[in-house]
């Protein structure tokens, strides 16, 4: 009967791997490996299943010295949506190694921020709290979503996600994404759009409300570029979900500051650097809405990961297809 030998990379203190108690029979947690050092003395010639969910910055460094170390390996699943934390060409060849991960899980979280995110500037926030802090009675003009333009930069789960709160909300969706020709009969979608830097640029040109929402790739890198940015409808809201490196942050930072710019305030979960440093230009800036990578950080957002990976595993064991299948050569 087949097995599941698991080496989970993460922190054998972390508290959402309680949940991996609900494991079933003939899977077993072997061992944890909780940073570099370990990995390259733990005991793991046996273990055929990784889950990942690293605590440091040696991911990639951590999943090849595991590749070289499990010769009997058949399957990495991580604990995060995204995977350009450890994703490296040795992972992409080894197209023997299925790679999962937990998308889902975090969408109507994330969704749920974005809205939230056009509501405090739709609804101006920032002044009316403002206000009450000055004692100041001052009736204010503000905007309905109801009409608004959102585009989704990345429409996959976690953007569709955002779009369906939009759309309840009557805004009108635009989606842009590698292929397109996947949003053709989707209700929630209005409009589509390809990759490329000229389509993002239509796309912003229409857009009171600009969500990013895309993996972290080479090709995505800094994919809201300058000319992205200019090209936003005047008064337009960014709004990054995604990765921070998708978004030139000091091209960012130059538009918020140019009073002339369309781009009227930003709303960022997600930064270049993490932490976010002293010196950035994002803290004081009147217009930016800043939370520290944490719009997804339920009560039980890591518990809830966790068990989707247990319910994998049960589909592991009776050699069934495997959820959330990541396409490794795409990065998502």
């Amino acid at each position: 009967r087949r097995a599941a030998r698991i080496a989970v990379v993460g922190g054998r203190s972390d508290a959402a791997f309680r949940a991996l108690e609900a494991l079933p029979e003939h899977a077993e947690v072997c061992t944890f490996i909780e940073d570099l050092e370990s990995a390259a003395r733990a005991a793991v010639a046996d273990c055929n299943v990784i889950l990942m969910a690293p605590t440091d910055h040696h991911g990639k460094e951590i999943v090849d010295t595991l590749l070289d170390r499990m010769p009997k390996l058949e399957w990495i699943h991580s604990r995060w949506a995204g995977v350009d934390s450890f994703l490296t060409p040795k992972l992409v060849g080894r197209q023997d190694v299925p790679l999962t991960n937990a998308r889902g899980v975090f969408s109507s979280s994330l969704a749920e921020y974005t809205l939230f995110a056009c509501g405090f500037f739709s609804k101006r926030a920032r002044e009316l709290q403002q206000n009450q802090a000055d004692r100041k009675w001052e009736k204010l003009t503000v905007k309905e979503l109801r009409g608004a333009t959102m585009g989704v930069a990345g429409f996959g789960d976690i953007g569709r996600s955002c779009a369906v709160l939009g759309k309840a909300y009557g805004m009108r969706i635009l989606a842009q994404r590698r292929r397109p020709e996947l949003c053709e009969g989707d209700p929630i979608v209005d409009e589509s759009f390809g990759q490329g830097q000229e389509q993002l640029c239509q796309m912003a040109a229409e857009s009171d409300y600009f969500v990013v929402a895309a993996p972290l790739t080479p090709q995505t890198r800094q994919m809201i570029s300058a000319d992205v940015l200019a090209s936003l409808k005047q008064g337009a809201v960014l709004i990054n979900v995604g990765r921070g490196p998708l978004v030139d942050e000091t091209a960012l930072c130059d538009a918020l500051e140019n009073e002339d710019h369309p781009l009227a305030g930003v709303a960022l979960d997600v930064f270049e650097h993490e932490p976010l440093p002293d010196t950035s230009r994002l803290w004081h800036n009147p217009n930016a809405l800043l939370s520290p990578h944490c719009a997804d950080m339920t009560p039980t957002f890591m518990e809830d990961s966790v068990h989707m990976f247990v319910e994998n595993v049960k589909l592991f064991l009776a050699g069934e297809p495997l959820r959330n299948l990541v396409d490794k050569d795409a990065g998502y």
